[in-house]
C-alpha cells in the first residue's frame, strides 16, 4: 500500500468513526439507543513525562469530581448530565443485571462488562438513579484514578479508576455499588473536563439485610481516661495527619470468669485493664503499674507456665549501649505484680528497638510456649528516605526459647532466624505440610521471609519460595481455608496506591525490574492460594478482587455472618479529618 493509500485508509477510519458518534448523538436526541459504539482502547500514544501527567491528572480529576461525582453524591441528575461530554456515550450496569451471589446476611450481585448496552447521557444518568431509587442519602463517593494515559495534544486522557457510591435506604440499611470503570475526558481549554465515554470492567452491589454495625464504645466503658480538652488537642493533631494512636490491644479470659477481657495500650500513654462485667460492659481492673513514658508498643498476655494464671509480656526490651537487653514478664502475685526479667546479649549500641507483635508457639513440641518478637526498627535506623523499596536497616527479630519457670533464652541467630528488615508480623504454620511448624515474617520496606523447620527446630530461609519472592510493604497476615474444601489461603495487607499504580506505568527513567516492583508494590494486598493438588502456591489476589483495600494494616479471616465459610476483615487507614470535605490521610 502507498503512503497516500494509507492516509486514504486512515481517513476514512476516521471519518466513519465519526459518522458513528454523529450517528449515536442523533438515536440519542430521539430518545432511542445507539447501535454500535466507537472503538474505545487504551491508547498507545500518551505523554510519558511524569510530572507534565500528574500536573494535568491533578486539574482533570478535581474538574471531574467537581461536576461529576458531586452532581451523583447530591442526587442532581441534570448536573449530572451536564458533566457528561456532547456525544456521550457509556455501558452501565441497571440494578437488576448481573449474577446475583447467594447470601444470607446481604444481597449480592455481581457485574462484569459483557452484554450490557449502549448508553447514551440521558440513559446512563438513569441508570445510575435507578441504583439510587430507594436511597434518602449518599453517604459515600470515591472516584480514584489508577491509570491517567494523558493524550499528546493534552485535549483528552484515556483514565482507568476505581468507582463507587453507597447509601442509606428508608429502614436504615445500607447500600453500596463498586467496581472499575475506564472513561475518556476530553477538555477544550485545559481546565474543564468532561466524561465523554465510560465503560463498566467489573464490580459487584451490595444491599445489607440487617442493620449496619454501631459504636458503643462510651456505652461499654470501653474508653481511655481522657480529658475533653486533651481529646480536642488529640483530634488537632489527627487533623494536621499526625500519629496519635499507636498502640493495640489483646482480648482475654484475665480473671478466668468465662467472660473475656479486654487489655489496651497507647504508645508513651496509658495501659489499662477493662473487666467484662458479665451484662454487655466493662468496668477497669487493675493492671501493671507502668509509668506513661514506659508503656511499649505491644504487649501479649499468655499463661506462659501453665499455672492457670495469665502473664503480661512486654515489648519493651530495655535494650541499652552495653549490649544487654532484657525480656520482661509481668507477674501476679495476690493483688501486686512482679517483673521477670531474662537477660541476653544484643550488638553494642542497639537501642530503642521497636517491638510490633509478639506471636506465641510452641514449634519445637516440649510442651510450653516460646515467644518470637517482630522488631521494626531501633533508635539508629533510618528513616527510608533513600531506599523504599529494599531497606536491610531494621532491627533483628528474636527467638525465645522458654526454659520453664519463666525463664527464657534468646535463640534466634542460632536456630537459623536472621536478618535487619522493618518486620511487623510473623505467622507460625506448617507451610510446607511436613508435621512441623514453619515461620512466615512480614516486612516492611523488603522482602518477606518463610523460615522451614528442619524437623529438629532450626530454620533454613527458603529464598526460591514464592512469599519471598519480591519485596513488600506488609503489615498483616492471616491464615485460613476460606471455603472449607481444602485450599487454604494466606492473606497479607499491604498498601494499595492509586497514584503509585500511574506513576510507574509513565516511569521512563526507571528499568524493566524496577518498574515491575514498583506496579507491585502499588498493586495493594496479596492472597496466597495453596492448590490441595499440586501442593504449589500461588498469588490471586487481583483474580479475587481482594487486592485493593488502600492503606491497610491488620486483616483476619472471620466468619462474620455465621454460615460457615470465612470473610476477609481488613483495617485500613491512617486518619480521619473532622472536615468531612477535608482529605484522610
Amino acid at each position: 500500500m502507498s503512503v497516500r493509500g494509507a492516509g486514504g485508509a486512515a481517513a476514512a477510519a476516521a471519518a466513519a468513526g465519526f459518522l458513528l458518534l454523529v450517528a449515536a448523538v442523533v438515536l440519542e436526541k430521539r430518545g432511542k439507543r445507539p447501535v454500535v459504539t466507537p472503538p474505545f482502547e487504551r491508547p498507545t500514544a500518551y505523554v510519558r513525562d511524569v510530572d507534565l501527567s500528574e500536573a494535568a491528572y491533578d486539574v482533570a480529576n478535581a474538574s471531574v469530581k467537581r461536576s461529576f461525582m458531586k452532581a451523583l453524591r447530591e442526587m442532581d441528575w441534570g448536573r449530572a448530565k451536564a458533566a457528561l461530554a456532547p456525544g456521550f456515550l457509556g455501558k452501565f450496569p441497571a440494578p437488576g443485571a448481573g449474577t446475583a451471589v447467594p447470601d444470607a446476611w446481604m444481597g449480592i450481585r455481581e457485574y462484569g462488562a459483557e452484554g450490557l448496552p449502549d448508553l447514551g447521557a440521558a440513559a446512563f444518568v438513569a441508570t445510575i438513579r435507578d441504583h439510587m431509587a430507594d436511597w434518602v442519602a449518599v453517604e459515600r463517593t470515591t472516584w480514584r484514578p489508577f491509570e491517567f494515559l494523558l493524550d499528546p495534544g493534552h485535549k483528552s486522557a484515556y483514565v482507568v479508576l476505581h468507582f463507587e457510591f453507597g447509601g442509606r435506604r428508608p429502614d436504615g440499611m445500607r447500600s453500596d455499588l463498586a467496581g472499575t470503570v475506564r472513561s475518556r475526558w476530553v477538555t477544550a481549554d485545559e481546565k474543564t473536563w468532561l466524561v465523554e465515554r465510560l465503560e463498566w470492567v467489573e464490580g459487584t452491589r451490595l444491599d445489607a439485610r440487617r442493620p449496619p454495625w454501631i459504636d458503643i464504645t462510651d456505652e461499654t466503658g470501653l474508653n481511655f481516661n481522657e480529658s475533653p480538652a486533651n481529646r480536642e488537642i488529640r483530634r488537632s493533631m489527627i487533623n494536621d495527619r499526625g500519629i496519635t494512636n499507636t498502640g493495640g490491644l489483646v482480648v482475654s479470659d484475665w480473671n478466668r470468669d468465662e467472660f473475656p477481657d479486654v487489655l489496651a495500650w497507647m504508645r508513651g500513654g496509658e495501659l489499662a485493664l477493662f473487666l467484662n462485667d458479665g451484662k454487655g460492659g466493662f468496668v477497669r481492673g487493675r493492671g501493671p503499674e507502668i509509668k506513661l513514658d514506659d508503656v511499649s508498643w505491644s504487649y501479649m498476655v499468655l499463661d506462659l507456665d501453665g499455672d492457670g494464671v495469665d502473664e503480661l509480656v512486654s515489648g519493651d526490651l530495655s535494650a541499652e549501649s552495653r549490649g544487654k537487653a532484657n525480656l520482661k514478664v509481668h507477674v501476679r502475685r495476690g493483688d501486686g505484680w512482679d517483673v521477670r526479667r531474662s537477660e541476653f546479649q544484643v550488638p553494642p549500641g542497639t537501642e530503642g528497638v521497636v517491638v510490633q507483635g509478639i506471636v506465641p508457639s510452641d514449634f519445637d513440641r516440649d510442651g510450653d510456649i516460646d515467644l518470637y518478637l517482630c522488631c521494626y526498627k531501633t533508635r539508629n535506623s533510618k528513616d527510608h528516605q533513600n531506599n523504599r523499596v529494599m531497606d536491610f536497616g531494621g532491627a533483628d527479630n528474636y527467638l525465645f526459647i522458654n526454659q520453664g519457670g519463666l525463664r527464657f533464652t534468646e535463640e534466634s541467630d542460632a536456630r537459623g532466624i536472621t536478618g535487619t528488615q522493618f518486620s511487623y508480623v510473623a505467622k507460625w504454620w506448617d507451610f510446607d505440610f511436613d508435621g512441623d511448624l514453619d515461620l512466615f515474617e512480614g516486612n516492611d520496606f523488603g522482602p518477606n521471609h518463610l523460615f522451614v523447620n528442619d524437623g529438629a527446630g532450626r530454620f533454613v530461609d527458603d529464598k526460591t519460595h514464592l512469599f519471598n519472592a519480591d519485596t513488600n510493604y506488609t503489615m498483616g497476615v492471616t491464615i485460613a481455608d476460606s471455603e472449607n474444601d481444602g485450599t487454604w489461603g494466606m492473606y497479607i495487607s499491604n498498601m494499595y496506591s492509586h497514584a503509585g499504580n500511574r506513576v510507574f506505568l509513565l516511569a521512563e527513567n526507571l528499568g524493566p525490574e524496577m518498574r515491575r516492583l514498583g506496579l507491585l508494590l502499588a498493586q495493594g494486598n496479596q492472597y496466597y492460594e495453596r492448590d490441595p493438588r499440586s501442593s504449589e502456591w500461588r498469588e490471586t489476589s487481583i483474580a479475587r478482587r481482594v487486592n485493593w483495600a488502600d492503606w491497610a494494616w491488620a486483616c483476619l479471616f472471620l466468619d462474620f455472618d455465621n454460615d460457615g465459610d470465612r470473610e476477609i476483615f481488613v483495617a485500613n487507614g491512617f486518619t480521619t479529618n473532622t472536615d468531612a470535605n477535608a482529605p484522610d490521610f
